[in-house]
Parts: structure tokens; C-alpha cells; sequence
């Protein structure tokens, strides 16, 4: 019988690149990602895990952060109703009427969204919680530095025909009040299993939407 080998929480966020290996296979290495945040012979503590998920998307937003500043600083941000800029999205009536501010780049992700995954309701789910203020973001950009910045939340998939999407958007204003929808952003390979959840803890239905 094999022991245990038990280590710092803080040593496994350091080690994320290993964890999140993109060439390992379930059950030839301890470092594949199943689905509900078990590691094939490792096992973490649920906040531990939920810490190297956050670890592993914030390298994402970090790389990206350069081209997001610039799709921000180029397009004029436009105003309209969740209906129009995810009409590929077919939200419900009632979450079609939902006024929203947006980078024209970011309606083109939607559309393209709609294109990619057969499933979109986790999407358009979660742009009628972030049109809503629900969404608490995670600070892609230094929050103390004035002008504009940049927060990230993620729509998990809930089902094998979804993707979990990152949905990126601004603040600007003097207390940070006005939020315009900046980029949304298919994840792949690793990270989308780490960011999949089993169908039970679907909150993406019309009526808690």
C-alpha cells in the first residue's frame, strides 16, 4: 500500500503550472484534472482546489491583459439590451430587456460564442447576472491606479455541450459605476475541465438567471 504524501496548501498554488499539465491523461499521471476538482492520485481540500482554479485563470487574464487594455482604449463603448448584443444567444423575453453597455469587440465574441459551443444557456445565464451587477469580479488590472479597470468572472459549464466562458468588463466613472462588457472569452483545454461542474449545481435556468 502506497503512503500519503501530504504538502502546504501554499506549495500546490506555487506548483500550479505542474498541476495544470495540458498533455496528461487520466489515470497515467497525478497531474490530470478530473472534473470535479480531484487530481487522479491526489487528493484537496475544496478551497485548496478552488484556489488553483482562481490561480490557473488569473494567469489567463494576466497574459491577456496588454490586448484587453487595447480593445478598451480603441472602441467606443455602445449601449443596448442584452437581446440585441447576444441575439445568437436567444435569451428569454425577459432577459432580452436588460440594458447593457458594451465594446462592439465583445458583441463579435458573442456571436462567435454561439458559433463554438453547441449550448450557450451558462452564457447567456450569466451576461443577464453580469448586466444586473451580480457578478463579483476578480481585478485583472491594479483597482487603487485611477482611470479604467478590469474585472473577469467566469460562466462554468454545467454540461458536456457547454464551455465555461471568461467575461471580461471595465469600470470607469468616479466611483467605478459604469461597467461596459469588454471581451468573453472561450476557455479551453485544462482549464475548461477545471472550470466544468456536474449538472446538479446548474444555476443557469431562466428563473434563478
Amino acid at each position: 500500500m502506497s503512503a500519503a504524501e501530504i504538502i502546504p496548501a501554499s506549495q500546490v498554488v506555487r506548483s500550479i503550472a505542474s498541476f495544470l499539465d495540458p498533455e496528461a491523461e487520466a489515470g497515467q499521471t497525478p497531474a490530470y484534472i478530473a472534473r470535479r476538482g480531484r487530481l487522479d492520485g491526489v487528493m484537496l481540500r475544496l478551497d485548496v482546489w478552488e484556489q488553483v482554479r482562481e490561480e490557473g485563470t488569473r494567469a489567463i487574464d494576466f497574459a491577456e491583459r496588454d490586448e484587453l487594455m487595447d480593445r478598451l482604449a480603441i472602441g467606443g463603448a455602445e449601449e443596448g439590451r442584452l437581446g440585441e448584443v447576444a441575439e445568437a444567444l436567444r435569451p428569454s423575453a425577459v432577459l432580452a430587456e436588460l440594458p447593457m453597455q458594451y465594446l462592439p469587440h465583445a458583441r463579435s465574441d458573442i456571436l462567435t460564442a454561439s458559433r463554438i459551443a453547441p449550448d450557450t444557456r451558462n452564457l447567456s445565464g450569466f451576461l443577464a447576472h453580469w448586466t444586473r451587477g451580480y457578478l463579483r469580479g476578480s481585478s485583472i488590472t491594479d483597482p487603487a491606479r485611477p482611470g479604467q479597470t478590469l474585472e473577469r468572472d467566469v460562466a462554468p459549464a454545467y454540461h458536456d455541450s457547454q464551455m465555461p466562458f471568461r467575461l471580461v468588463w471595465s469600470r470607469s466613472g468616479d466611483h467605478r459605476e459604469h461597467r461596459t462588457l469588454v471581451a468573453v472569452r472561450p476557455i479551453s483545454g485544462v482549464m475548461a475541465r477545471a472550470w466544468t461542474f456536474a449538472p446538479p449545481m446548474d444555476a443557469t435556468n431562466e428563473g434563478g438567471a
